[in-house]
């Protein structure tokens, strides 16, 4: 059925290093950002529902943004930031119900 199906696939979704270290930059701007080998690696951390809000969020800006170092980044990364948290503070209201 599509039910199944899209839980298959939702399994199996993922995103590349560079997707992820375009959100590090933007979600985290002060904080050291992982090299490509390290974002694959934690990639592999991530549900397929939070790579899904990491590919989300790293769309909002362009690449050149993202990377910039020119110190034009104040207010876009607070959004960013914000955008990150609210995504956590709903996802930790989920309930999970486990059957023995």
């Amino acid at each position: 059925t599509r039910s199944e199906n899209s839980q298959e696939a939702d399994t199996t979704f993922t995103i590349s290093p560079k997707t992820y270290c375009k959100w590090h930059r933007m979600v985290f701007p002060d904080c050291p950002h992982p090299t490509l080998t390290q974002a694959a690696r934690r990639i592999k951390r991530h549900s397929p529902r939070d790579l899904r809000e990491i590919l989300r969020i790293s769309r909002l800006a362009p690449i050149g943004k993202a990377f910039r170092t020119d110190g034009d980044e104040g207010s876009c990364t607070t959004k960013y930031q914000e955008l990150w948290q609210a995504y956590l503070e709903q996802t930790s209201m989920d309930l999970v119900i486990v059957f023995e």
